[in-house]
């Protein structure tokens, strides 16, 4: 059995059709979302006009529409011959099609170069076959630029040792944190897992001159990435900061503490009036029944005389934005329908991995086992999961953490190591998990208005 095992990892490993195999059921999964047809609303159709905007206008066109949100991700999409706004498949425009291909051809090259590293497996399941990352491919939104990036970068930046000394890790680093960093501004605390690595790999280095050498080389990589979004903000707003400040960004910050549940959902109840984003119960006194939807959205948020002040509430506001980053009700990032199930099997996988990924990190921390990279990615979906707690509680800002949580579980599985007693333990925890996390997903449901009770 165990001879068939290696024999079938090293086909699929190290033959162009067996990588490619490993990447059908991506490519399955991508062409039934296409021919379904993809929900483009709100920021998807500034995205498109952005990209429309730097077709037309070139790297300093302003696309004021999206506010604070960086340049890279439609400006480098900008450079794709393709028209946003013409259908393509039935209902799906371009940009879904294009973005797909890219994703399925970025994944061959990332697999390619890293078939003989022991990341193989934990890239190949915990981020190309996995639906809770790709579900965001098609969507033109931050999280299809953010899957794009993180699932082909973070592999390659783990694939290196850092205690060897080298370019790749620089060079990997730096184009980590750039690129995350100009696709959504609060992913500058991904600094920090980037900064641990690379103190690792300075250590290891032989003399002050090699350090210099690879400080230099990492922080020009960086550079080269932000610096043309110093040059717009420059042009723009008179200021060299790549993320002057902007209403955008107040408003994100001010109104963040006041999501409940998907602000970008279209539940409606019979009493509600006309579908608005939902509101929280937890910072806001709950009007009366009979009021209209408008007076219950997150705006309430605003009005001190009725925010929930005290240390309870806002720690408890913090626990349930971690959890809604992180519970998939649906593998949708709209959600289109007024009926809520008490549980779903995207819901399920969410939880598992969170709960698979989370005992995986503990159990190699309270061993003493844990390598450098495995250190990175508890940062990772630390650090980002942190930043939830103060801005929206979409599952979608939770991306770069059930990343993490995706690559952490599949190590688990695969290098574990747990005996048959563990597993059972694990696995009937992982179903209490589960089954918690939909009776409090429809409770915190429930409380935003969003379903009935």
């Amino acid at each position: 059995m165990l001879t068939r095992t290696r024999r079938l990892d090293e086909t699929l490993r190290g033959t162009a059709g067996g990588r490619a195999a490993l990447l059908l059921p991506a490519a399955v999964f991508l062409s039934v979302l296409l021919f379904e047809g993809i929900e483009f609303c709100c920021d998807a159709n500034a995205y498109l006009a952005a990209i429309s905007g730097h077709q037309r206008d070139g790297l300093f066109h302003l696309h004021d529409t999206v506010g604070y949100r960086a340049y890279l991700f439609p400006y480098l999409f900008s450079w794709v011959p393709i028209d946003p706004a013409e259908p393509l498949v039935g209902a799906v425009r371009g940009y879904s099609a294009v973005a797909c291909a890219l994703f399925l051809g970025a994944a061959y090259v990332v697999m390619q170069a890293i078939k003989d590293s022991p990341v193989f497996w934990p890239a190949v399941l915990g981020f190309f076959a996995n639906p809770l990352l790709i579900v965001y491919v098609p969507y033109p939104l931050q999280e299809s630029f953010l899957v794009l990036t993180f699932t082909t970068l973070t592999p390659w930046l783990l694939a290196q040792d850092p205690n060897r000394p080298g370019w790749q890790l620089p060079v990997s680093a730096g184009l980590f944190l750039g690129i995350l960093y100009m696709a959504r501004p609060s992913n500058g605390v991904l600094a920090l897992p980037v900064l641990y690595l690379l103190a690792i790999h300075l250590r290891a280095l032989p003399n002050h001159q090699a350090r210099i050498r690879v400080a230099s080389l990492f922080a020009g990589i960086t550079l080269a990435v932000v610096i043309p979004q110093s040059a717009i903000s420059n042009r723009h707003n008179d200021s060299i900061l790549p993320y002057s400040a902007t209403r955008a960004l107040s408003f994100q910050l001010a109104s963040g503490e006041a999501y409940a549940k998907y602000a970008t959902d279209l539940f409606s109840r019979a009493d509600a009036g006309r579908p608005m984003p939902s509101w929280n119960p937890l910072n806001c006194d709950s009007p009366p029944q009979g009021k209209k939807r408008k007076q219950r959205s997150f705006l309430c948020s605003f009005s001190s005389e009725n925010r929930r002040e005290g240390l309870a509430a806002t720690v408890f506001t913090g626990l349930i934005h971690v959890f809604n980053a992180l519970n998939y009700d649906t593998l949708r990032p709209y959600m289109t329908s007024s009926r809520g199930s008490l549980f779903s099997v995207s819901q399920g996988l969410s939880m598992a991995v969170a709960f698979l990924g989370g005992f995986g990190a503990l159990r190699k921390l309270a061993l003493r086992g844990a390598t450098p990279q495995d250190v990175f990615l508890i940062l990772v979906a630390g650090t980002t999961l942190a930043v939830t707690t103060i801005t929206a509680a979409e599952t979608r800002f939770g991306l770069l953490a059930t990343g993490a949580l995706s690559w952490l579980a599949v190590d688990l599985i695969l290098r574990g190591q747990l005996s048959r007693p563990e597993w059972i333990a694990v696995g009937f925890g992982a179903a209490c998990f589960g089954i918690v996390s939909a009776l409090l997903s429809v409770y915190v449901l429930t409380l935003a208005g969003a379903i009935s009770p």
